[in-house]
């Protein structure tokens, strides 16, 4: 096993290629090896990994160092990218993040608040909900999105958020409250749900149709309803919706 001082003399793919031998499902290297290697990296891919064995640590102490990563420049890696595995990491090291992580959804870069939101997603801190719903509302879009998916992760103590933004936006946003509604299923939503598939747009009723297998044993009228409507493509989705409730 190398020292820091030693990995540190190494090239950028010897030190990938040491970090690949390391570090997969768990890790062999320990905290302070992982934090002071951190510390002077400037490969992304060798950033990556070194995040990575962090998260597998759970190490609290490298929460700032990774705090740190989040508010520079993201790279993909593979399938994935710099900021996701932050993100990751700071979801498995837990609790004590949150407040750094929170901070984060005032930096000035989007990058940052996406990848803030992510850490709130993985970490599921109802304390995070406020702060995320003021992202869906009122962030970019990609920002946004992130903003939902979290929410979701988060799930039951999310829903009531959920429901007063669907009630005040439109658009695109609210097809992100809507599927964030679905992804969680909560019983509460089904008179929101009601609501959509009987007033909502066409688009909002055919997210629905094709997202919201959790409540259709309970939306069987409102189903009916939408097949007897004129518009063919959401009369035959709840058509599908109604046959799936059959067959179950």
């Amino acid at each position: 096993m190398l020292v820091v001082e030693q990995y540190e003399r190494l090239s950028d793919l010897e030190r990938v290629k040491y970090l690949e031998s390391h570090v997969a499902e768990d890790t062999d290297l320990g905290e302070s090896f992982l934090v002071g290697a951190l510390e002077s990296e400037v490969n992304p891919q060798a950033k990556w990994l070194l995040v990575k064995g962090l998260g597998i640590r759970r190490s609290r102490s490298a929460v700032a160092l990774i705090l740190r990563i989040c508010r520079g420049p993201n790279a993909s890696i593979g399938g994935g990218s710099l900021h996701a595995i932050c993100a990751w990491s700071l979801g498995r090291i837990g609790q004590s993040a949150f407040h750094g992580v929170a901070a984060l959804l005032e930096d000035s870069s989007p990058d940052t608040r996406k990848c803030a939101v992510d850490a709130l997603g993985e970490l599921r801190d109802a304390r995070g909900i406020e702060a995320v719903r003021v992202a869906l509302e009122k962030d970019v879009p990609e920002v946004q999105l992130w903003a939902a998916l979290t929410l979701a992760k988060i799930g039951q103590p999310s829903v009531r958020s959920l429901h007063d933004v669907m009630a005040r936006t439109s658009g695109r946003t609210r097809l992100l409250v809507l599927d964030a509604i679905c992804r969680i299923g909560s019983r509460d939503s089904v008179p929101v749900i009601s609501k959509v598939l009987r007033q909502g747009l066409r688009e909002e009723r055919l997210w629905i149709l094709e997202r919201g297998q959790a409540f259709y044993s309970e939306l069987k009228e409102d189903l009916v309803a939408c097949v007897r409507l004129a518009d063919k493509e959401v009369s035959e989705s709840a058509a599908s919706a109604l046959r799936a409730i059959g067959s179950s």
